[in-house]
């Protein structure tokens, strides 16, 4: 079953849906029908692969703590800012060149939000096995023992 915090960050990954299939029609009914689905694929391709990648890591390490939580709303901005993106993107298209700036900073900050995610499966692994404690220290993310 699905906590609130993930039904929100699915939320945010409809709302990117939403503005590409928005601009995709309007791009399509001026005429330019290849430029728009290049555009349309290219813009499901940048949402769809961090939103596999982090519904792959939430199913297999099932961790619910403060950092998890934090990480993934720094994850849900990092979405919001390329939903963002997506209307400058289109509009640069019919225009004829590329302006994914917005798009690309959105989507660093999903990928930061990810490696930081990463951190704490793999000290939590370090951690249990022998003789790797003292290589561990400072690790990002320690829990609480108790």
């Amino acid at each position: 079953m699905a906590s609130n915090l993930e039904l929100l960050f699915d939320l945010t990954f409809v709302v990117a849906f939403g503005i590409a299939g928005n601009e995709f029609p309007h791009m399509a009914a001026e005429g330019e029908i290849l430029l728009a689905s290049a555009g349309y694929v290219f813009v499901l391709f940048s949402v769809i692969w961090p939103w596999v990648n982090y519904t792959w890591f939430a199913s297999a390490f099932d961790t619910d703590d403060w950092a998890y939580r934090l990480v993934t709303m720094v994850i849900m901005c990092g979405v919001v800012v390329l939903a963002l993106g997506i209307p400058p993107f289109f509009d640069s298209l019919h225009h004829g060149h590329v302006d994914n700036t917005v798009m690309v900073m959105g989507y660093v900050v999903m990928r930061i939000g990810m490696a930081l995610h990463w951190g704490g499966p793999i000290c939590k692994r370090r951690s249990s096995e022998p003789g790797r404690e003292s290589t561990l220290r400072p690790c990002w993310r320690r829990r609480s023992v108790g």
